[in-house]
């Protein structure tokens, strides 16, 4: 054991438990026993993929965030428009947004889409969103 196995200093935010490793005080690693409510032991996030495979039927797209450089893959059953802009919303929080449908994309991983919502413009979606 390392000088730094016996101190402990409460967290409120340090995770207890769950499913996702945090940082080891004793070793260098991260491990869901370590996960105890100790200021060290700083969870990590997510661990795997947001994005999911296009499912049989679904349509898939190459889009870019309205305003910025961001591009996605997303896919869902409607068929939609290259070139349009729709607002998105995805299965995973933060992601919905205004985005242009750059491509036809069946191929690439990417977000599911709950919903989608046509505009006139990207000034349009971001004002009404």
């Amino acid at each position: 054991m390392g000088r730094w196995s016996k101190m402990f200093t409460p967290s409120r935010t340090s995770p207890k438990g769950g499913r996702k490793g945090c940082l080891c005080r004793d070793r260098d690693a991260y491990s869901i026993e370590c996960c105890n409510g100790d200021i060290i032991a700083q969870g990590i996030g997510s661990t795997s993929s947001q994005t999911t495979p296009p499912a049989e039927g679904d349509n898939g797209y190459k889009v870019q965030r309205c305003g910025h450089s961001q591009i996605k893959h997303v896919h869902g059953t409607e068929a939609l428009v290259v070139g349009n802009v729709y607002y998105f919303s995805l299965d995973h929080t933060g992601h919905s947004n205004c985005y242009t449908i750059l491509s036809e994309d069946n191929e690439t991983s990417g977000f599911h889409w709950n919903a989608v919502t046509l505009y006139n413009n990207c000034n349009q979606c971001e004002n009404n969103n």
